[in-house]
């Protein structure tokens, strides 16, 4: 059994989530439309994200001013006895997430026609679709967050249970959001991951604990002070024939 408090405190928390949702949701879509104008620097493409960028700001707006109206007074959201009036949840919720859903499918749209106009390969134009449709999983998260927030309405006054589905949604939305956002820029970062760079990485290691020594058959001496295990080098350096029963033996 949750104590009272702890129900009255989960509430007023739910109330704010309106609010945090909408605004983390929204930054997130400024983020890719930014993206947008800064990689595909035409006209109909800059037009396409001021209108999209408007909308989102008037989704927003909405949001926000429904959320602030929808308990009078506020505190009947969580306090029931209090005398007041809520809305509707089933319109609330649909007004919340129809025009976030459109937005996402919009925001994964955009970008494809472009793409596919570039003087590249194929396999490439694929490639660059595929990373931009990740932000379809967003989409999908979200149908699944409405859906889970209109079987909340019917599913009885235990929300701290009957709300977790929502919450994950929410928190999985949010999270694929961000990364779809920022997966364009991580290119350099899987670079890292190639063969080349690890093996050339650890020939640099391996080389910076020893002296490159060079020498030929006819006779010359070495300048350097690094000490091969086993052996001893000078001050001033050491004869060829020191440094080729170090090499023998290294090879042995």
């Amino acid at each position: 059994m949750i104590p009272a408090k702890n129900v009255l405190v989960y509430l007023q928390i739910g109330y704010s989530n309106n609010f945090v949702y909408t605004g983390c949701i929204a930054f997130i879509k400024f983020s890719i439309l930014a993206l947008y104008k800064r990689l595909f620097a035409i006209r109909s493409m800059n037009l396409a994200v001021n209108a999209m960028f408007g909308f989102v700001c008037l989704w927003v707006v909405g949001v926000y001013v429904a959320g602030a109206l929808i308990c009078i007074p506020a505190s009947k959201f969580w306090d029931q006895s209090v005398e007041g009036a809520c809305l509707d949840p089933y319109k609330f919720y649909y007004g919340i997430q129809v025009p976030n859903i459109l937005s996402d499918l919009i925001l994964l749209i955009m970008p494809m026609h472009v793409v596919w106009s570039l003087p590249i390969p194929k396999s490439q134009k694929a490639l660059l679709c595929g990373v931009f449709l990740v932000g379809g999983l967003t989409l999908v998260f979200s149908v699944f967050r409405l859906q889970a927030m209109i079987r909340l309405a019917d599913l009885g006054p235990d929300v701290t249970y009957n709300q977790v589905p929502v919450v994950v949604w929410t928190c999985i939305e949010a999270a694929v959001g961000i990364t779809a956002a920022c997966l364009p820029n991580l290119r350099p970062l899987f670079r890292l991951g190639r063969r080349g760079f690890w093996s050339q990485y650890r020939s640099s290691s391996n080389t910076s604990g020893k002296t490159l020594v060079e020498s030929n058959t006819s006779g010359s001496t070495i300048t350097s002070r690094k000490k091969p295990p086993g052996g001893s080098f000078g001050d001033e350096g050491v004869e060829v024939a020191q440094y080729n029963e170090y090499t023998k033996c290294v090879k042995e």
